[in-house]
């Protein structure tokens, strides 16, 4: 380098093919400007192939998924480009020394294993995705998160341990080492282990999942996700309670969504001068209509006279929705009380004591909606 500077003073220039000839570092500024460029090229067109690479795979082996997260899964494949220009540029031209290879190798290996490993999570991810979409009752929205929680966890500690043995580091006696101060780490650790176990518990016996309205003595709200330590609820005030697993396994917790069916209690408060063969007529029209409902339990209807006052006679109607589904209450609701009145009107008993009180079982969040 410093014959090459000498003759450049002593002659005041040089020509353009002796100037790419100059030695820098054992290495011709040709083979330098070389690597330079190739390497901003990667950067400046990384977005670009990788776009194209994406849409490949997609037209390819993912032809039968839909990619949710593409633009997420072009950035993370982007970065691969400049990692493998860096090589080429390395092997090439740059050619650097066996000192300079033991810094640059591990740390190269590193960024390719994250690189790896965020690829593969974003195609889990995908895969995942496309299993809830097609058998969502075999592998539903829960399943998917604890799922992909197991999958990232995973992915980190293989991380770890692949770039811990490419900086050379004994895992195994790492691993030893720590094993030392296992005792004091367990016992600062037993809640941590109580909340995962109940993590699992949960999801092994499908205490509730996402999108359920569970209650226990402490909490009340819809379950918005499950992880490992914690689960989060939506409380009625809109707040989100990050409750430990721990403490939803051992109290009882109530599973509204779970129910199978509605209770409805109706109670028609009748004319005190209603006669029998009114109040009987009035029972056979409340019969036929609830058996031509589809979502209505036939075999769990229930009519009689409840109770007979000074003013009124109290009719009790009592039957059961087979769907829990507060759209199909609301409109339960509003159904049975034009059926009613309508027979009150047509039979003359519309007087000023008679009134319908429609009762339905409402689980909470639904008594904060009315």
């Amino acid at each position: 380098m410093i014959v090459a500077l000498k003759n450049v003073l002593s002659t005041g220039f040089l020509e353009l093919p002796d100037f790419f000839n100059l030695v820098i570092f054992d290495r011709t500024i040709l083979n330098l400007i070389l690597a330079i460029v190739l390497i901003l090229l990667s950067f400046l067109l990384k977005n670009v192939l990788a776009k194209l690479v994406v849409r490949f795979f997609n037209k390819t082996l993912f032809r039968k998924v839909q990619l949710e997260e593409e633009t997420k899964l072009q950035k993370r494949v982007s970065w691969l480009f400049p990692l493998l220009v860096f090589r080429l540029a390395d092997i090439v031209w740059f050619k650097f020394e066996p000192e300079v290879h033991r810094v640059i190798d591990p740390i190269i290996l590193a960024l390719t294993i994250v690189w790896l490993l965020a690829v593969s999570e974003i195609i889990i991810h995908e895969f995942f995705n496309h299993l809830a979409k097609n058998k969502s009752e075999s592998f539903n929205k829960t399943i998917f998160s604890f799922s992909l929680q197991i999958v990232r966890v995973t992915l980190v500690l293989l991380g770890i341990i692949m770039i811990l043995h490419a900086f050379n580091i004994n895992v195994a006696a790492l691993i030893t080492g720590l094993g030392i101060g296992g005792l004091a780490v367990s016992m600062a650790a037993k809640d941590i282990i109580a909340d995962l176990i109940g993590g699992f518990t949960i999801m092994s016996e499908k205490i509730f999942e996402i999108g359920d309205y569970i209650a226990n003595p402490d909490i009340e709200g819809t379950v918005e996700n499950i992880k490992f330590r914690q689960s989060e609820i939506r409380a009625l005030d809109e707040g989100l309670i990050y409750v430990p697993n721990s403490l939803l396994t051992e109290n009882y917790v109530i599973n509204y969504t779970k129910r199978d069916k509605r209770r409805v209690d109706i109670y028609v408060y009748l004319p005190y001068s209603t006669e029998n063969e009114q109040i009987e007529k009035l029972s056979k029209y409340i019969e036929n209509d609830l058996a031509s409902q589809d979502k209505i339990l036939t075999d769990s209807q229930y009519l009689a006279i409840e109770s007979i006052e000074k003013d009124f006679i109290t009719f009790y109607i009592r039957y059961y929705l087979s769907d829990i589904s507060y759209p199909l209450f609301m409109a339960e609701r509003d159904r049975i009380y034009k059926v009613i009145w309508q027979f009150l009107l047509d039979n003359n008993l519309d007087q000023p004591h008679t009134r319908i009180e429609f009762k339905a079982e409402k689980f909470p969040i639904e008594a904060k909606q009315d």
